[in-house]
Order: C-alpha cells, then sequence, then structure tokens
C-alpha cells in the first residue's frame, strides 16, 4: 500500500489473488467485505496515479483482485 514499486504492487495483488482463490471458503463474510473495502478505497486513492501506460499492468492487476473477490 505504502509502496509506490509498481512492481511491488503487482506481486503484493497477485499474492492477494492467489490467497483469496485458495482460501476463499476460510474467509468470513465480515472478512471478504474488508478487502473489498480495502481495493476499493486503494483503487479510489491510487487509481488514477495507475492510469499512465507504464504503470497499466498495476492497474490490472488489481481490478483482477477486485473481481476475484
Amino acid at each position: 500500500e505504502n509502496s509506490n514499486n509498481p512492481f511491488a504492487l503487482v506481486v503484493a495483488s497477485n499474492a492477494l489473488i492467489r490467497l483469496i482463490t485458495t482460501f476463499w471458503n476460510n474467509f468470513t463474510t465480515p472478512q471478504r467485505v474488508e478487502v473489498r473495502n480495502y481495493v476499493l478505497s486503494f483503487l479510489g486513492h491510487k487509481g488514477t496515479g495507475l492510469l499512465s501506460p507504464q504503470n497499466s499492468f498495476v492497474l490490472q492487476s488489481m481490478i483482477r483482485l477486485l473481481c476475484r473477490v
């Protein structure tokens, strides 16, 4: 969240995608809502900075995470 390195953001979002995919049934409903709200908040705060062609892969990864949730 605090990193400005796009590769670190992609690694983190891919790790969350794998975690959610593998352990979806272990998440409670409030935890699922919390993850969803976190991703939406992240996209709201940093999403406009990720619109550049150099960082579009970060935005795509975060949107994939949101869709997975």
